[in-house]
This record gives C-alpha cells, sequence and structure tokens, in this order.
C-alpha cells in the first residue's frame, strides 16, 4: 500500500482530525469498526489535538522570544563595541582593567624592523631587446616568487660593464634602488657584445641593507 500518511505535522493533523477520524465515528460500523476501535481512535484524535495544540502555542512563543533575544543581542552587542572601543582608546586605562573586561591587549610599541636576512638572486634576464637587459630578481628562498620579504623596500642593484669580473660589489656602481621585478636597464649602442655584471642585497623600509649576492653576469644583446 502506497504511503498515504503525511510527513508533516500540519498534513497528518488535517488528514487524522478532518478526515479520518470524523469519517470513521460516523461510519465505523459500516467500515467493519468495533464501537471500541472507534472509541480509541477517537480518544486519540483529542490526544493528539490537545498536543498539537500545545506545540502550536509554544512555537509561537519561542518563535517571538527569538526575535526579541536577536533583537537585545544587537542592541547589546553595539553598545558592548561603543564602550570597548571607549576603553581601548583610553591610554589611562590600565592593561589589568582590559584582561577583566575580556578585551584584548594591544602592542602599544612597533616591533623594530631588523635588516634584512635573505639574499636576491638573478633568477633570470631577458635579453629579448636590443641594447636592453631585463632583470627578473627574487629572493633565495622563495625562487619563482617575487614577492619581497617583509619589510623589504627594494634591491639595490650594483653594476660594471665590462673590464674583470669584479670580486666585491662595494665598489661596483650603484645602478638602482628597483622595487619591482623585472627592472629593465638600457645601455649605449657602444656597449653591445661587452659583458655587464651585477651584485644584488636587499633593503629594509629604513635603508639597512642585507647581504650581497653573488656576483651575476650578463651580455648586452645587440
Amino acid at each position: 500500500m502506497p504511503e498515504y500518511i503525511p510527513p508533516d505535522d500540519p498534513g497528518f493533523d488535517k488528514l487524522l482530525r478532518e478526515q479520518f477520524g470524523p469519517y470513521v465515528d460516523a461510519h465505523y460500523l459500516e467500515l467493519g469498526l468495533t464501537e471500541e476501535e472507534n472509541a480509541a481512535l477517537q480518544a486519540q484524535v483529542r490526544a493528539w489535538g490537545e498536543a498539537w495544540g500545545t506545540f502550536g502555542t509554544a512555537a509561537t512563543a519561542y518563535k517571538t522570544a527569538l526575535l526579541g533575544k536577536d533583537g537585545q543581542r544587537t542592541l547589546a552587542t553595539a553598545l558592548l563595541r561603543l564602550l570597548a572601543q571607549k576603553v581601548q582608546n583610553n591610554p589611562a586605562v590600565a592593561d589589568p582593567h582590559r584582561t577583566r573586561l575580556g578585551l584584548p591587549i594591544r602592542k602599544r610599541t612597533k616591533t623594530p624592523i631588523g635588516p634584512p636576512t635573505t639574499i636576491p638572486v638573478l633568477g633570470r634576464t631577458d635579453s629579448s631587446t636590443r641594447t636592453m637587459l631585463g632583470l627578473f630578481f627574487m629572493d633565495a628562498t622563495t625562487p619563482g616568487r617575487r614577492a619581497r620579504p617583509a619589510g623589504v623596500r627594494g634591491c639595490e642593484i650594483r653594476q660594471q660593464i665590462g673590464g674583470p669580473a669584479p670580486t666585491n660589489p662595494e665598489k661596483m656602481p650603484f645602478l638602482a634602488l628597483a622595487t619591482r621585478t623585472p627592472y629593465r636597464v638600457s645601455y649605449e649602442p657602444t656597449a653591445v657584445g661587452q659583458p655587464v655584471y651585477f651584485a644584488l642585497r636587499w633593503l629594509n623600509t629604513k635603508g639597512v641593507s642585507g647581504p650581497w649576492s653573488q656576483i651575476f653576469s650578463a651580455m648586452v644583446p645587440g
């Protein structure tokens, strides 16, 4: 037999109290049911009706209470945030008070920025344009990524055109403080075919430098 009892409570209530129960009460003999069976059914119809009514009242009360609770939480949250912000912004309030209130303790001194400890590397050079080199630099600890280390302002690049390969970056001429990669360098046509040497190091936002990279070389394209 296909399922005929509605799965939802409102549908079940309509079936039991408006259709099945009243019809059985009026026709139980014709349906082959006894008076005792009908009496048991009608008692159950009444018991269900009372329980369903009690539930409906409670559900309505719950919805009302839920709306009231949510509304009061919204108001209380707004006031709590307002007062907490005032306490947090008051330098005269000691931190133990904030702890007792459950508020986070803010750091009031900036963490000093130390010198860079990692080294930039020249990942590759772009020589596809005549008399121009594109320098793709990155941090040695994150090869393949262009992001600079935290606290780093840019990459100092030293350059030497031609001559014997340098060994001391400090003696190489300053080229640029590059804040983006690639950094593109243009050369005079007379420099075509000459070797160019590069040394790189990170500078932090305070202008403090880190260690030098190895010395890289490339040829000025013609």
